[in-house]
């Protein structure tokens, strides 16, 4: 029986690097009326060309989340360098995903970033998480 659990706990700690890129639910102020965004897993690469990079961040309400639209906002940690901004700022309830813009200067210093993503809905609260990247040789 303990080396079913080992394993089983083994397996669940491979698997947590691939796991979704995922927000804490932000609106309410009812328990359904939430909402949370998702980035792919891991790091994106960007170039450091100054070529435009796209992520799709996905937007995910539940059921009873209002027609009210959703504001996001993004701030880039780090040395300078590396620029971020999203298609669109105000999602619809009609939006499923949006996509964050996302350039590397050539003189932008290599290795690994942290974007803030913020989404603030019309009432409740807003939710904040991490897109992380990765500024590579072109």
């Amino acid at each position: 029986m303990t080396r079913i659990l080992t394993l089983a706990a083994v397996a669940a700690l491979a698997l947590a690097p691939v796991a979704c890129n995922k927000s804490p639910e932000g609106g309410g102020p009812n328990n359904d009326q939430t909402f949370n965004l998702t980035a792919p897993p891991g790091s994106t690469n960007v170039p450091a060309n100054n070529s435009e990079k796209p992520i799709t961040i996905s937007i995910n309400r539940s059921s009873h989340f209002g027609g009210d639209p959703i504001e996001v906002k993004d701030t880039v940690e780090g040395p300078q360098g590396v620029t971020a901004e999203f298609a669109k700022t105000k999602l619809d309830q009609s939006d499923k995903e949006v996509v964050l813009r996302v350039k590397a200067a050539p003189d932008a210093p290599r290795g690994k970033r942290t974007i803030k993503v913020t989404a603030t809905p019309k009432s409740g609260a807003a939710t904040t998480f991490d897109v992380n990247v990765d500024v590579v040789n072109p």
